[in-house]
């Protein structure tokens, strides 16, 4: 068992535990890491195949050149890839992956993230995204109990990865995301 791991056991048990009459006060981080420093796994396929692409590409002076990620060299990961790029203080998305369309919106690609995200999420993304481009660095997050639909409360694992662009400077934010979903028992 891997030190993520054990955080993971620990705190999602304490969790889970807590009772709660407002299922939403259970909204909350399981784990994260802000920044990632170096390559450690993460525990789940894509994003160690992501974290370990991103630090064999990565420059002395700051992250991996845009050019660097070549999809067709990461079938298994495209389905589960958001790719976000800073224009001015918003993020515009320009990718959505197959498997992550059901939990969005109908074709976010080219829409900003102001505009398709619940306000109650939009700050919490905008801050990872914007610490990846501050630090030059990696980060994650384990949400769970996000929010609720029909019987079950959904929540997400996101990778985010800064990139950078000869032309455009540091701009580019590529995440990876997975999302999961808890049975409610009434």
């Amino acid at each position: 068992m891997g030190i993520l791991d054990l955080f993971r056991s620990i705190f999602g048990n304490q969790q889970n535990k807590q009772p709660t009459s407002d299922p939403y006060k259970c909204r909350s981080i399981a784990h994260e890491r802000l920044p990632i420093r170096e390559l450690e796994p993460l525990g789940y396929q894509h994003f160690d195949h992501a974290l370990e692409f991103w630090f064999a590409n990565r420059r002395e002076d700051g992250p991996p050149d845009w050019s660097s990620f070549q999809p067709g060299k990461h079938p298994a990961l495209l389905p589960h890839l958001i790719l976000y790029e800073k224009i001015g203080d918003r993020y515009a998305t320009r990718i959505t992956g197959d498997a992550l369309t059901p939990y969005l919106i109908d074709k976010p690609a080219g829409k900003f993230l102001d505009e398709i995200t619940p306000r109650d999420r939009l700050d919490d993304i905008v801050m990872r995204l914007d610490r990846a481009l501050a630090d030059g660095l990696p980060n994650y997050v384990e949400k769970v109990r996000l929010w609720k639909e029909d019987s079950k409360f959904y929540g997400y694992n996101a990778l985010s990865m800064p990139f950078d662009s000869k032309d455009k400077g540091l701009v580019r934010v590529l995440c990876v995301l997975q999302f999961h979903s808890t049975k409610i028992d009434y």
